[in-house]
């Protein structure tokens, strides 16, 4: 809500998205462990900073840098989900400044050369990142997700 100002409240983005899913839960009568057992990564960018927060496993690259989530004790990353039980459960901010590309992985990704999808062909083909992690020659051990943001020059 604040961002464009610089003012990011991450406690209450955590509260709201905590409030959210326990109302999914309500509404679906959904298994916990079943459904909302899962990480949240994500960016922000704002014309003059740029936020990348997560609640979980995966990895993601800020600009050349490829940081990893994880691993985490006994395979329990800190899904958001736990919340849902009153355990805390921490938005983390893995990086704030000023990035020009932003990737960000599922676990499953993790084997991959992240930084590589942060170039020209991903964002010339809406189609490009799909095709690449089909086509890709390591053997994904789990679900693969990658997300490719940059800033405009």
């Amino acid at each position: 809500r604040h961002a464009a100002a610089g003012r990011i409240s991450w406690g209450d983005a955590q509260a709201e998205i905590l409030e959210r899913m326990r109302r999914a839960v309500e509404a679906t009568e959904a298994e916990v462990e079943q459904t909302f057992l899962f990480t949240i990564v994500g960016a922000l960018l704002t014309p003059g900073n740029a936020w990348l927060f997560a609640a979980g496993d995966g990895v993601v690259a800020w600009d050349d840098e490829e940081i990893r989530l994880g691993p985490f004790p006994e395979n329990q990353p800190p899904y958001f989900g736990y919340g849902l039980f009153g355990n805390p459960v921490p938005l983390t901010v893995v990086r704030e400044g000023i990035a020009q590309r932003i990737v960000i992985g599922s676990d499953g990704a993790e084997e991959l050369p992240l930084r590589e999808f942060a170039d020209d062909r991903s964002f010339r083909n809406p189609d490009a990142i799909r095709r690449r992690l089909a086509m890709s020659s390591v053997g994904l051990f789990d679900d693969a997700t990658v997300v490719a943001v940059r800033r405009r020059s």
